[in-house]
C-alpha cells in the first residue's frame, strides 16, 4: 500500500520460520495491529523490536520469550513531528542498548532531498524499560538500517541521500565512541555499494574473520532515477562481500 508516513495502513507484522531453508511455516500474526517491527534482535534469551506506530508517530520497545508472543515496553521515542519509524537496535557488550532511529521530518523533508537529515541517538539500560535520546547524527539519515558489529567494531547499511536531484545510494558506515558508557558517538562513511534508485535494507552473515557477506536490494544503477519515481520501478537483490582487512 502505498501512504505518506504509512498512514492508515493497519499493519500487522507475521512471522514464517523454517528449519531447512527451503519449506515455510504459513504466516502467522505476532504483532498487534498498526505496529510495524523493525529488525528483530535477540539479547540474552529474550527477543526484542523497535516497532513504529502507523502514521509513523512513535516508536516502542516490544519484546518475546518465544518470537511469538510480544508485549509492548517502553517508548523509544515519542515526537511525532519527527517522522520517527525504522529503529535498528544494537546491544553492547555491557547490555546497553543502543537505538538509531531514523528520522523523516516535515513534509518537505520526506524524500531526504532537501532539509535536515537526521538519525536520533537513542540508549537505554537493563532491563530496558526507559529510554534517553540526549544525541543524534547531523546530516545523515539512516533509512533502512542494518547495524552489526565485526571484531569489536560497529557497523551499519543503510540508504544514502546525494541532494536535491532525490537520488540514492546503500552506504556502508562504521560508527565510533563510547559505546559501553553510551556518551557520545560518530558516524563514518567506508563507502557506497552498487546501487540507485529505490535501495537499500540490507542483511549481512559473516563469513570469517576477515570478510562478511552482505545483502541488499537496488534500482537500475545505469538509469539512477530519482527516489520517487523508482519506488515505483522494478529493483534487484544485490550481494557483495566486505574484506575488513581492507577498512583501516
Amino acid at each position: 500500500m502505498d501512504s505518506t508516513r504509512d498512514t492508515g495502513v493497519d499493519t500487522i507484522a507475521q512471522m514464517v520460520s523454517t528449519s531447512d531453508g527451503t519449506t515455510w511455516t504459513p504466516l502467522t500474526p505476532i504483532g498487534p495491529e498498526t505496529w510495524s517491527f523493525w529488525r528483530i534482535k535477540e539479547q540474552a534469551g529474550v527477543y526484542y523490536s523497535a516497532a513504529y506506530l502507523d502514521g509513523d508517530q512513535s516508536v516502542s520497545l516490544f519484546s518475546s520469550a518465544d518470537g511469538v508472543a510480544w508485549t509492548k515496553g517502553a517508548q523509544v521515542y515519542g515526537i511525532a513531528a519527527d517522522t520517527p519509524l525504522e529503529t535498528e537496535l544494537t546491544f553492547m557488550p555491557s547490555g546497553k542498548l543502543l537505538a538509531l532511529v531514523r528520522m523523516d521530518g516535515t513534509d518537505q523533508e520526506l524524500l531526504g532531498d532537501f532539509g535536515r537529515l537526521r538519525t536520533k541517538i537513542c540508549w537505554a539500560d537493563p532491563p530496558y524499560s526507559q529510554f534517553a535520546c540526549p544525541a543524534e547524527f547531523d546530516g545523515e539519515r539512516l533509512d533502512g538500517p542494518l547495524s552489526f558489529f565485526h571484531d569489536g567494531r560497529l557497523f551499519v547499511v543503510a540508504r544514502q541521500h546525494l541532494g536535491a536531484d532525490d537520488r540514492k545510494r546503500t552506504a556502508l558506515y562504521e560508527i565510533t565512541g563510547d559505546f559501553d558508557g553510551g556518551g557520545a558517538l560518530a558516524i563514518k562513511e567506508w563507502g557506497e555499494l552498487p546501487s540507485a534508485g529505490d535501495t537499500s535494507y540490507a542483511g549481512v552473515a559473516n563469513i570469517d574473520a576477515d570478510h562478511a557477506l552482505l545483502s541488499w536490494y537496488s534500482g537500475n544503477l545505469q538509469k539512477d532515477e530519482g527516489w520517487a519515481l523508482a519506488m515505483f520501478d522494478i529493483t534487484d537483490i544485490w550481494q557483495g562481500t566486505i574484506d575488513f582487512t581492507k577498512l583501516n
